[in-house]
């Protein structure tokens, strides 16, 4: 597995702690993060790669699966991203993130999502923004306005089978809306499909 844009690491041993015969490999821009890695997390030095998760220097299906936690809001284009996962992936891809559209007094929401729909909400945040896209929160960093939603005609025009799992709220509408109720999801797809859990055998 691939832990695409893996930062300092944390979630590369998160994994490796829960499935110990995992074999992962980390790649992110940044030097000093991937040394954190090593430092903090105990990630061996040769599975991190000091490169951008915009342009992988790995082969097609080099991966079985490749994973993003946290990482597209931070980046400006998510679509290159997105591709370069699909790409390397061999069996799965799995993104953790932000949905934009589901932050914000629900007038808010509903707003960014007719003006996504309209292709406007690119313009109106940078008027918002002093014409720039980008934002900076003290918790966050630099990120941009990004939504697994906004990648999930991708993810499904390249898998089999595809499914979004709201994460971090329990509330009945966030299950039923995730769009508008749910300001973290997971997106899975996954290039054949799934088991049928109710066949025979």
């Amino acid at each position: 597995m691939l832990d695409s844009g893996c930062g300092t690491g944390f979630a590369m041993r998160y994994l490796q702690d829960a499935m110990p015969e995992l074999e992962m490999r980390g790649n992110d821009p940044s030097a000093d993060l991937l040394g954190v890695a090593s430092s903090r997390y105990g990630l061996p030095a040769d599975r991190l790669d000091a490169v951008s998760s915009e342009n992988l220097p790995y082969a097609d299906g080099e991966f079985d699966a490749v994973v993003e936690t946290g990482m597209l809001h931070h980046v400006p284009d998510s679509e290159a991203v997105i591709s370069e996962m699909l790409r390397v992936a061999r069996k799965a891809i799995f993104i953790s993130d932000n949905n934009a559209y589901g932050m914000g007094s629900i007038t808010a929401r509903i707003a960014k999502i007719g003006l996504a729909r309209t292709r406007m909400l690119g313009a109106v945040n940078r008027l918002r923004r002093g014409s720039h896209d980008w934002y900076f929160t003290e918790g966050d960093g630099v990120a941009w306005t990004y939504s697994v939603f906004d990648s999930l005609p991708a993810v499904q025009a390249a898998c089999a089978e595809t499914l979004v799992i709201p994460l971090g709220e329990s509330r009945a509408e966030t299950e039923r809306w995730p769009l508008l109720h749910a300001s973290h999801c997971l997106v899975a797809g996954f290039k054949e499909p799934l088991p049928d859990p109710s066949a025979p055998g």
